[in-house]
Parts: structure tokens; sequence; C-alpha cells
């Protein structure tokens, strides 16, 4: 896991190092180059060699090639800082010494000449890199052939013992067990890479053994097992006598002394990583197996489940975006049950998942054994050289003396602790520091990063120091993902440094706060994700005539979210043509101004799938906005939506969801075409003057989920709507009693006709108007409220129709 990451990661780092303007011209591209030739031939030994026979070898191989591809990563990354920022720092001469330290720890030579410009990680330490990274590539070439060999040797078969005449010389005959052979070598040399079980039963006599015996020297089988080993059981064994009987079979390297466990032990390391066929013949009960047997074969289960984290890996390709590609991992992970669907969004789409704490301990065991992450949950030791940090939420309750936290200056740990101190919260050592090498750290814990440089992801969910993201934001050039989930909002918005564009390679960036972003952020080539509560958004920079009109593109930029007052230029949306989530938002202010926001522009966004608009204004401005066909999901807050305007949308091919929020439709009737709204799965509509929706089932043919809010003028819902054969949920919250009866008549009679898909949902905001409404229903003949597919619940926390 840590040799493949962080392969990945060289090959990530030097392909952005070719095509930056300023990094390509303070790197030996030849050295580059054949570092990039050599880590690409261990990638393919990582993904293609290691799960073999030999494991263990191959395991000790990847920790060699994990150790070499973090030095390499180390002095390449550590020479790109020195490009961007001055390297004389204190931390900078602590961060080449630990490099240096790695290097000496690998046993790679010292540098003969001088370190340029300042002291900075030299070119010649990469070279160095290149020349273990060699050594290793040889290591593996004689691995690959010695496995080779083996691999072309036949597999182990076994002889018969004296005490369990095994197979004749001359094969069986059988009469008219064609078919089953036939399905038993197919279950035997199927794609499962599992162990499983085939049990043939039946009465004595009628040829399970003969049937085993036939499957067994069937050359297919042969040929497909590395071990095969046949051993007779009968009515009364001994444990130890079958473990004897199966080394016997498959090993010289047996002691008759040795106890159970032992041999238990020797025979699992043996059948390790092996394709193993043992047959058990004339077993009487199953007892032998799954009280005996088993536990040997599962003595190290932890260790066989661990390899499931390790089978797949991440490729990318030219035809999807890196979160297209993850997107199908997560899906697949769901369908394996190794993770669970928590909510979904709207789309379909699954929005946060869970894990079983059983598989996150099986996770972090791993991770921890490869020294992938380091998890904190008490005064850190042994961190100094952690790169991948994980601070716990509870070590804020630990009460520790100031002067244990004095001496822990020097560990990995960053920021403002908090402990407690005569009964008051205290903040304490703002002077301690992480490791030099961590490239992650997430914790809940406040506090501030201190000039790590070479620091990748930080993640706080703690309150933001406003004086972090004004001035030492900068500090970590290095940074690719900075999240503060928990933003203390100024009355006045935070202005980012100029400088901004220094961070390089940072491609993701959440803050729950109030931002104004330079035209700086327009340089950032490597942005992909902008997530803030509140974006103001600078335009690009005046292009000069020593600059190219891609410098102030963003190529790689797939969400922007909360854009307040910005004028979408062409130019600008030619910039972002690969964005895929859009959230924009339009406040009173922009009203003065009286500027041409060019929404018409927004219909060049080509990859553009969500789109979200909120105007706080609540007139018809907005409806110069124009929508791309690419639209899947479209969501207008106070937009003022005209009935042309539904024709509009309507006509969007691949639109799947549709929110109408907050008086966006501002005509009092709506009567749907045929021929609209084709692919709309979802369609929520909240605080709207609608008061006649004239829908039939053939105007949206494929809608899976209506939801209503607040709908106080309605005079109801169709029956009609009922009939939409794809149609799986009707929810209403805070709806007047016209539509909640309509959508009960729609319950009542698709229950009647026999459709058990179909639930209606109706949400009171309190037990009281729920009880009051009842009372009402009482006095008329429609009381009976005890439909199956008909739910009465009162006001939950969160969003409804999310």
């Amino acid at each position: 896991m840590a040799a493949y990451a962080t392969l990945v990661s060289i090959l990530t780092i030097i392909d952005q190092i070719q095509n930056h303007p300023r990094l390509s011209i303070s790197f030996n591209m030849n050295q580059l180059k054949s570092l990039g030739e050599k880590v690409g031939f261990l990638l393919d030994f990582i993904e293609t060699d290691t799960h073999g026979v030999i494991r263990e070898q191959a395991q000790v191989l990847e920790r060699r090639i994990a150790s070499a591809a973090y030095a390499a990563e180390d002095v390449i990354e550590s020479h790109v800082v020195d490009q961007i920022q001055p390297a004389g720092s204190v931390e900078g001469h602590r961060l080449r010494k630990v490099v240096k330290d790695i290097m000496h720890s690998m046993r790679l030579k010292k540098a003969t000449k001088e370190e340029n410009h300042a002291g900075s990680i030299s070119m010649l330490d990469l070279q160095k890199v290149i020349e273990d990274m060699d050594s290793i590539k040889k290591k593996v070439m004689e691995f690959k052939d010695e496995s080779g060999s083996n691999d072309d040797m036949q597999p182990t078969s076994t002889t018969t013992s004296s005490s369990t005449p095994l197979i004749t010389t001359g094969k069986n005959t059988m009469v008219g067990f064609d078919e089953q052979l036939i399905q038993l070598l197919d279950k035997l040399t199927g794609q499962r890479s599992n162990r499983q079980v085939i049990p043939i039963v039946g009465m004595g006599g009628i040829g399970k053994t003969t049937l085993a015996q036939n499957a067994y020297e069937h050359s297919l089988i042969v040929h497909h097992f590395d071990i095969r080993t046949w051993v007779t059981i009968s009515q009364k064994y001994s444990v130890k006598e079958l473990l004897l009987q199966l080394l016997s079979m498959i090993s010289s390297d047996i002691d008759s002394e040795d106890d159970e466990q032992l041999l238990g032990q020797k025979l699992h390391k043996i059948l390790w990583g092996r394709r193993y066929l043992i047959v058990i013949d004339d077993i009487w009960g199953i007892e032998a197996w799954d009280k005996e047997l088993t536990s040997f074969l599962n003595s190290r289960e932890d260790e066989n489940c661990s390899n499931i984290l390790s089978l797949r890996f991440i490729k990318s390709n030219e035809s999807q975006s890196l979160e297209e590609i993850a997107r199908g991992y997560v899906n697949d992970l769901i369908d394996r049950n190794l993770i669970l669907k928590h909510t979904m969004g709207s789309n379909g789409n699954v929005k946060n998942c869970m894990i079983h704490d059983l598989l996150r301990d099986l996770c972090l065991m791993v991770a921890q054994k490869e020294e992938f992450i380091c998890v904190i949950e008490d005064i850190a030791r042994g961190t100094e050289r952690g790169r991948r940090i994980v601070c716990d939420k509870k070590i804020q309750q630990v009460k520790y003396p100031f002067p244990v936290f004095y001496t822990l200056r020097l560990a990995p740990l960053t920021g403002t602790w908090v402990t407690n101190i005569d009964g008051r919260p205290f903040r304490v050592l703002h002077t301690l520091r992480l490791a030099p090498l961590t490239r992650t750290w997430v914790t809940s814990i406040d506090g501030r990063i201190s000039n790590n440089r070479l620091l990748r992801v930080m993640s706080f969910n703690s309150e933001a120091k406003i004086k972090y993201l004004r001035r030492h934001i900068v500090d970590q050039v290095n940074m690719r993902y900075l999240a503060y989930t928990n933003f203390m909002i100024p009355s006045l918005a935070v202005m980012l440094p100029s400088s901004i564009d220094i961070v390089w390679n940072l491609q993701t960036l959440i803050i729950r706060g109030r931002i104004i972003a330079p035209s700086q952020i327009w340089e950032m080539r490597q942005l992909r994700h902008v997530d803030i509560w509140e974006l103001y958004l600078s335009d690009p920079p005046p292009q000069s005539g020593d600059q190219h009109p891609d410098d102030f593109v963003l190529p790689n930029l797939q969400t922007l979210k909360n854009v307040r007052n910005f004028v979408w230029s062409e130019e600008v949306c030619k910039g972002i043509v690969n964005v895929r989530k859009l959230i924009i938002a339009y406040g009173s202010e922009w009203k003065k101004s009286n500027k041409d926001y060019q929404l018409y522009n927004v219909s060049q966004l080509h990859k553009l799938e969500s789109l979200s608009c909120v105007s706080y204004c609540k007139d018809e401005t907005l409806r110069k906005l124009t929508f791309p066909c690419s639209l899947k999901k479209l969501s207008l807050d106070g937009f003022m939506v005209r009935y042309q305007d539904l024709t509009v949308i309507g006509s969007l091919p691949c639109l799947e969801v549709l929110k109408l929020l907050d008086s966006s439709i501002k005509e009092d009737e709506w009567n749907p075409i045929e021929g609209e709204f084709l692919r709309l799965k979802f369609l929520l509509v909240l605080w709207s003057s609608l008061v006649y929706w004239n829908v039939e089932s053939s105007h949206f043919p494929v809608l899976e989920k209506l939801v209503l809010l607040h709908m106080k003028e309605l005079d109801g819902i169709p029956l009609d709507v009922g009939e939409i054969p794809t149609l799986r949920l009707i929810e209403l919250k805070s709806c007047n009693e016209s539509t909640i009866m309509s959508a009960f008549k729609i319950a009542e009679e698709q229950e009647d006709a026999g459709n058990e898909l179909l639930q209606v949902r109706v949400e009171f905001l309190s037990e009281y108007l729920l009880e009051r409404f009842q009372e009402k229903m009482k006095q008329t003949a429609d009381h009976n409220f005890t439909r199956n597919n008909f739910h009465v619940v009162t006001k939950k926390y969160g969003p409804i129709g999310s």
C-alpha cells in the first residue's frame, strides 16, 4: 500500500513539474526521465507480481521500494520548495537534515559537491536516489526470474501414504457422471480467489469417491493447483495424525514430536499464498472440518483479510476524471459490503458512507503496520518520521502538566493543545512542531500548523485562526488539501494573501467562512475543488505581454461553490471549461451596482453537471441565466420562474434532478407538456405559490421521487401522478390539507391496484398539528389512515428531500 501510493505520487509530481513553467527549468530532465522509468518498472511489479506464491520475499522488496520511493519524494519536493520559497530558515535547515539522515540510513553515498543556492537539496541527492532505485530494480528482476523459474516447475503433487491408498494407476471408469464432473471442475477452477468448500454427499456406494478421484487426477486440476493432497479421515480421527498425514505428503520437514499448534502453523505456512486442493475422504461429520482443520487454515485470518485491502489499485485514464474513477471504486466496495451506504443524494449517488468498526480496525492495523499512517490517541512517541498523522479528539481531554508539553516541542504534533490547569482551560505550547517529513495532518483539536514545508494535507475540524488564513497559509507551499470545517464566521470577509499562488499544488480548498480570493487564485492550475461558505472571487488579472492566455486557466477545476456576485465573462468561462459542479449566489447588494453579470455565458460550460443558483433579491434579474445541455442537476432558489422558463428547463436532455426553492415558481398554474422532463427522476418544490398543477403521468415518465415542501396554496396532486410506473416516493412536509388528502388518495388507489412499491410520507412540524389534522379527518368520511403505504410523522432533524 505505502510503496504503491508513493510510487504513484512520484510519477504525478514528475508530470506536474514537467508542465510547470517555473519548476520545469530547475530540474535535470534526464534525471527525471530516468527516475520515471525506474518508478514505472517498480510500479508494474507492485501491481502484478507481489501477490504471488513467495509472499514474504515480495513484502521485503515492497518495504525497500517504499523506503527508496519516500527518499525520492522527499528530495524532489524539497527541491521544489526551495525553488518557490527561500530555504535559509531554521525549518529549512531542519528539513534538509532529516532528509539527509534518511538518505544516510539507506546507505546512499554522501554528495561530493557543495549544495547549490543557500544549501538547498541538490540534484546530486536525486542522482543518489536514482542509483538506489536502480539497485532495487535489479533485485526485483532477480526475484522475478526466480519466481518465473518456480512457475515453470510442475505444481506440487502428493503421493500416497501407506495408511491411505489414494488413487490407483488406472482411472476408475465413471458412467453417467460426465455432467457432474464438468460442474465440479468448473467450481474448482473458477475465478473465485477465496477458499471454498465443495461437499460431495450421498449414500454409500453411489460413486462419491470415484467422482472425486476423476476430478483430482484431471489434467486441468493438476496444472491449476500448486498443491494437491488427499486424506482419509474415517469416523474416528486424531487431529494430530491428520495434520501429520497432510504434512507428510507436501513437506519433508516434519517432526512427529511437534504439538498440534505447531503442526498447524507449519501447514498454514506451506499453503499460504498458493493454490491448494485438499480432498478429505470418508468424512462422517462436519466437526472435523468446522472445529479442527479450519482453525489452522484460519490461523492468520487477519492477514488474509488484510490482503483484501490491496487487491485493487486506482489507476487514472484519459476517458474519466479522478473523481469518476474514485466513485467507481467506492461503488465497488459497497457492492462487496466492505463499506455501507449512509446517506444518498437526490440523484441516487452515495453522499456519505459508513465503515464497520471491525473493518476500520483492520484498515488501521494494516496502515500502521506499513507505517502508512500514525494515529495519536495519547502523548506522541516515536512519530518524528510520521508522514500521515491523525490526532484523536479525545487527546484534548487528557490532563498533562505544562512541563510535559514543554518537553514535546520537537514532537510531530502542531498547533495549540487544550489542557486543563486548576480547573480552567489553558492553551499551551504554541511551539509544537510537526516532524519535518510529515505530509498529512488531520485533527479536531484547536491549532495551526508550524512551518512544515512539505505538508500536503491539513484538515482541522476546530475553529480556524483568521491569522493563519491571512498570512500563514502560504507557509506550506507544497499543500494539496486544506480544510477548515469549523470556521468562526467574522462580520467582515477574510482576504487571502495575494501570494496564494505560491501554494502551487493546491487541489482542494474547503473553508466554512467568508473569504475574498485575490486574482492570483486564477494561476493555481492544480485546483480541483473549491468549497467555501461564501466566496468573493476576483476577476482574472489582466494579461501582460509576456503571459500566455493559459496562465489564467484552471483546467482541472471540478467544483466551485458559493461564488457571490461574480461576473461570468466569456474569458472566465473559457478558463474553467471542465467544471462539473457550480453554486452561484447573488445578494441584494448586486442590484445597486447595475452590473451585467453575464449569466448567459454559463451555457458555455459544456461539462457542467450540477448547477445551483440562489437569488436573495427574488426578482427577475437572474432570468438571463442560460443552461448548458450537459446539466443533470439544477437547483433554483428565489429565481422567479415563469411558465416559458419551465419549458426551457424541461427540454434539457440530461436533467435528472430539479429543485425549485423559495418562491421560484412565480405563476399559479403549471401545465407541463408531453416530451419534456424525459429523464427527470427527482422533483422538489418549496414555498411556491403554485395553485394548479395540471400534470399527467406522461409528463414525468421516469420520475422516482416527488417532494413538496410548505405548499400552502396547491389545490392538490392529480391522481394520475400515481400512475407513473417508476414513482417510489411522494414526500410532503408542512403542506395544506388538500395536498395531503390528494396524496392519501393516490396511496389508497395504488395499494388497491396492487402497487406495493409506491410509498407516501407526510411530515408535520409538530405533534399538535398532526393531532389537529387527525381530529379534523375523523369528522369526515376519509378518516381511515391505516394504509400500509401511507406514513404520517412529525418533524425530524435534518433536511428533507436532500
